[in-house]
């Protein structure tokens, strides 16, 4: 358990209790006066006697944190911002539209919206192809790169190729899929 010593936290849970919490979630008593009674006489308090309340030291509240679930939060945060970052890159280096739709399930006004705020530009049209031996080394790469995943796959072909926008790597990459 962890106590909360800062009245401007505990006046925000009293609130919450006062306002919010559903009783029926209150455990059995445990032989001191019924939990659910006290936060039942919460309800009533003015918002000033709340604020009086969470000042006083010698009220003691703690918060029973379930570090399973938190880590599981932190973890899903975690791939869910790295996501985020990986989709910038797609959109900063030129990758097309529906590359990213495909890659992000992202909605294509999204793109356009996530381009426009990066002050990236794509030309219209069809993008030029390197010279051959270039895209032989590109298919070759991209064919090295099978067992990571799509969006890993295309990173890294884009790193190892800086030079060319992602939307070109997809060109040259067609090709390759389309002989398979």
């Amino acid at each position: 358990m962890i106590p909360l010593t800062d009245s401007t936290v505990r006046l925000a849970l009293l609130h919450h209790l006062a306002a919010d919490f559903p009783i029926s979630l209150i455990e059995a008593p445990t032989g001191r006066a019924s939990t659910a009674r006290v936060l039942r006489s919460l309800g009533p308090l003015s918002a000033a006697d709340l604020k009086r309340l969470s000042a006083m030291n010698d009220l003691r509240i703690r918060v029973d944190l379930d570090h399973e679930s938190l880590d599981a939060g932190l973890r899903l945060l975690q791939r869910i911002n790295e996501a985020r970052e990986l989709e910038a890159y797609f959109v900063r280096h030129g990758a097309s539209a529906p590359l990213i739709r495909r890659l992000f399930k992202t909605r294509r006004e999204e793109v356009y919206r996530r381009r426009r705020e990066s002050d990236t530009r794509i030309p219209k049209g069809t993008p030029s192809l390197p010279i051959y031996e270039i895209r032989q080394r590109v298919q070759r790469r991209w064919l090295a790169l099978d067992d990571l995943p799509l969006r890993e796959r295309y990173r890294q072909l884009h790193q190892e190729f800086p030079s060319y926008p992602i939307r070109v790597l997809e060109r040259i990459v067609a090709l390759v899929d389309a002989r398979s």
